[in-house]
């Protein structure tokens, strides 16, 4: 073969390397881009759902601290109406010496609704326990002074007595301390741009 020819052959063979070469970093391109693109769509499916989960879970809470906040305003006001009415009934019947009978057409009725429809209420659990423990003590000590002095196992002075120690503990301690709970609910929700507002939907 003459040199002609060889240069000719190998001139040949390394264009067709070259077309080799150049066709094979083709394919690497695009396999590299589409498993780039692949990646990329993955990371960004995986950080929308993280995004959309946590505020899922931001939504959530703050929804259940609302929820916590319109109770405890709710037992609150409840509880005060309650105290307010017993110690009525303290000065007003206790206080005097009044018949078993006169006593007992004096009965104060309490109003228990929150309280007991608390004990439907998931949001209940999520209500410190030392509020859950004051109010139902509360209830059983006072309903108990106030059957054992209808039934004339109490006198009336000491019964009275007995119930304002009720009052007092509820009046300066659990009260204020369940109305310092529910400010500050309200106060991190309106950090939360969550307004609260007890007259919400009445017109």
């Amino acid at each position: 073969m003459s040199d002609a020819q060889q240069e000719t052959t190998t001139n040949t063979t390394t264009n067709q390397q070259k077309k080799i070469d150049n066709q094979d970093l083709s394919k690497s391109g695009f396999w590299i881009s589409h498993l780039f693109t692949i990646a990329a769509t993955i990371v960004g499916v995986y950080l929308a759902a993280q995004a959309g989960l946590n505020q899922a879970l931001v939504f959530d809470a703050l929804q259940t601290k609302q929820n916590n906040f319109y109770l405890r305003e709710s037992l609150y006001a409840e509880l005060a109406d309650n105290a307010a009415q017993l110690a009525d009934y303290n000065s007003e019947v206790l206080s005097k010496n009044l018949s078993t009978n006169a006593i007992k057409m004096a009965n104060p009725k309490l109003d228990t609704y929150v309280w007991d429809t608390m004990k439907f209420s998931p949001t209940t659990l999520e209500t410190p326990t030392y509020f859950l423990t004051e109010t139902r003590r509360f209830y059983a000590e006072v309903n108990d002074i106030i059957e054992k002095v209808e039934a004339f196992h109490y006198g009336n002075k000491y019964a009275s007595g007995l119930l304002q120690q009720q009052l007092d503990q509820m009046n300066n301690l659990v009260l204020p301390k369940l109305k310092a709970s529910a400010e500050a609910i309200r106060v991190d929700l309106e950090q939360h741009d969550v307004e609260v507002d007890l007259q919400d939907g009445v017109k």
